[in-house]
């Protein structure tokens, strides 16, 4: 179930239990941290239509651009992204949102995260997986793809998360997921870790993310995307496919690479 809620001052995913909230109105309102809640308590009325505004979704046909990246930061308790390219991409889609850009996001689930990040008495970084429940911020979606990664077929499943704009716009992040039933153990594994592994899982990723996003994008009937922006160039597999497929499909005229 998906019970996270939108600071109004920053736009970040809150979990209820993890954030603070204050009252308003008839309404409890959650935020990331004291400074978003005083901001707001202050003034409030300049985050009203944030509260008020009225979530809507642009039909899956009118989408006109795909936006790959290898990660994005939603909001802190979602450990899909380390660092300046996760926080780029988080905050070019929630533009997106704000201005009523007609965009999808497609990314990578990431179970266990980056990593979590502890130091002991003497001051050493210790490492471990991050732990996180995706249902509390994603709705799963009931379709799968396929993707081959070494002469395996390996199904992939996707999640979604809807960007919230300031005007109730909507962008939704689709994130894949190989943790299918079916799925060899190790290819199970292969969205655990950002960044994880050696270079044949992190290829094995790029396979997931660049040709597995575009074959979701197609069973989720996004069929009026034109332009494909690849943050860096880990989707870059999913040009690769286009340019395989030439013969079958429409290449896009606007493909581009940040």
């Amino acid at each position: 179930m998906n019970d996270a809620q939108k600071d109004p001052v920053c736009g970040m995913t809150v979990l209820p239990e993890r954030g603070l909230a204050a009252p308003y109105s008839d309404q409890t309102i959650y935020f990331c941290s004291e400074y978003c809640r005083n901001k707001f308590l202050a003034q409030p009325e300049l985050y009203l239509t944030a509260l008020v505004a009225r979530s809507f979704d642009e039909a899956k046909e009118h989408r006109r651009m795909a936006y790959f990246s290898m990660e994005v930061a939603v909001g802190s308790s979602m450990p899909t992204y380390s660092g300046g390219l996760g926080v780029l991409a988080g905050d070019t889609l929630k533009s997106c949102a704000d201005l009523r850009v007609p965009v999808v996001g497609v990314s990578l689930l990431f179970r266990k995260g980056y990593f979590d990040q502890k130091f002991d008495q003497w001051g050493g970084q210790q490492e471990g997986p991050v732990e996180w429940n995706p249902a509390h911020f994603l709705q799963p979606l009931p379709l799968t793809v396929q993707v081959e990664i070494e002469q395996r077929t390996v199904q992939v499943c996707a999640w979604q998360h809807n960007i919230v704009g300031l005007s109730g716009y909507v962008v939704p992040l689709i994130l894949l997921d190989t943790d299918v039933a079916g799925n060899a153990d190790d290819d199970r594994a292969l969205t655990d870790y950002l960044y994880g592994g050696d270079q044949k899982y992190r290829l094995a990723q790029e396979i997931v993310l660049g040709i597995g996003g575009l074959r979701m994008l197609r069973a989720l009937e996004y069929s009026g995307v034109e332009k494909f922006h690849m943050n860096e160039g880990m989707p870059v597999c999913s040009f690769w496919n286009f340019w395989k497929n030439r013969k079958h499909c429409h290449l896009p005229s606007g493909t581009s690479s940040g």
